[in-house]
């Protein structure tokens, strides 16, 4: 079982077993559009077959929290094809999951321009009505 098929199930004892099973390499793994999977936790959907599969936010919170503890900075600033960071994701709608990266990276991760010239900053600011 793949990590992203543990995702899907919103089992986060699943989640942990197969975490265990993965050696960094495969943490950082990016898909065809470079998205690794702790973008896809802080994306909250996982587009695959036309369909998209909405990862429950406790869930999503508690699976961050355990990949944390494998990943180190570097990991945690990869972007996509796109240009954007997890950290640009989470700033979409995923606040919880944002504050337990933001400690994890350095203030210019913060101000990093993305897809759109668009920092974390500004989609923070906009999802919450600045």
């Amino acid at each position: 079982m793949e990590l992203l098929d543990a995702c899907k199930s919103n089992d986060i004892e699943l989640f942990k077993r197969v975490l265990l099973t993965l050696n960094h390499a495969d943490l950082i793994k990016q898909n065809n559009n470079g998205k690794t999977i702790l973008h896809i936790l802080c994306y909250g959907y996982i587009h695959s077959a036309h369909m998209y599969h909405g990862m429950i936010h406790g869930f999503i919170l508690n699976a961050v929290t355990e990949l944390l503890q494998r990943l180190n900075y570097d990991d945690l600033i990869i972007t996509t094809i796109s240009g954007n960071t997890a950290i640009h994701y989470a700033s979409i709608d995923n606040y919880k999951v944002l504050q337990l990266l933001i400690p994890r990276v350095k203030y210019s991760d913060l101000i990093t321009k993305g897809y759109n010239d668009r920092t974390p900053l500004h989609y923070a600011c906009r999802d919450s009505g600045g």
